[in-house]
């Protein structure tokens, strides 16, 4: 486990070999970075290039990330946290504490690892400090969510299976993930104009998911 002032390096040679065979989890912060990457509206991102309702980017049949291309990654100045952290992972501890953990590289990956760095120059580079926080902010919502659904009888024990349970109307795996469609739902509730800025509209879709979560309690 290392921590943000661990000595690290990596760099990256573009064989593409760690775009292969991996289950890339999104959050919506994510899929709207992608989805304005593409042009598209976050519904349109979530039906052409994801599975489980935008909850993970989909794969082609051979196992590789639908925006692999044979230049490289199609998306990659909007590409998700994980791309970014590869070949290390975050886990954030119950009690708050961060630390990254060095993954499995692919056998016959090209990229090298080293000591010359640190892990907080990594991230920096990376430029992962904007995906970490909207991470973060979306993660207390979630386990707002699951808090909720946990008071009912039959209520999924974990956020996964939290996303994936639908309700009538906006369902809550839409309202989570599809954040177009819930902050113009929003907006037109609350006679509001729609934010162009990117950073206003996650304002907006955090400010109406916790506003749904304190109906629901």
């Amino acid at each position: 486990m290392r921590a943000r002032g661990s000595r690290y390096s990596y760099r990256c040679a573009g064989c593409g070999r760690c775009c292969y065979d991996k289950l890339i989890h999104l959050n919506p912060y994510e899929v709207l970075r992608l989805a304005r990457r593409r042009g598209l509206s976050t519904s349109e991102l979530i039906a052409r290039y994801t599975s489980d309702a935008g909850t993970v980017l989909a794969s082609d049949a051979g196992g590789a990330c639908v925006f692999l291309e044979q230049g490289g990654c199609a998306v990659h100045a909007d590409r998700p946290l994980v791309c970014r952290l590869y070949p290390l992972g975050r886990v954030v501890g119950d009690d708050g504490a961060e630390r990254f953990v060095e993954l499995e590289p692919h056998p016959a990956s090209a990229g090298s690892h080293g000591e010359d760095g640190s892990v907080a120059e990594w991230l920096e580079h990376q430029g992962a400090a904007p995906y970490i926080e909207a991470a973060a902010r979306y993660h207390a919502v979630l386990e707002r969510m699951v808090a909720l659904l946990e008071q009912a009888p039959g209520a999924p024990p974990s956020l996964d299976e939290a996303l994936a349970d639908a309700g009538a109307e906006l369902d809550e795996t839409t309202r989570v993930m599809d954040l177009d469609a819930t902050i113009a739902d929003y907006a037109a509730r609350k006679r509001l104009a729609l934010p162009g800025d990117l950073e206003r509209q996650v304002e907006l879709h955090l400010e109406s998911l916790n506003e749904w979560l304190d109906e629901m309690e």
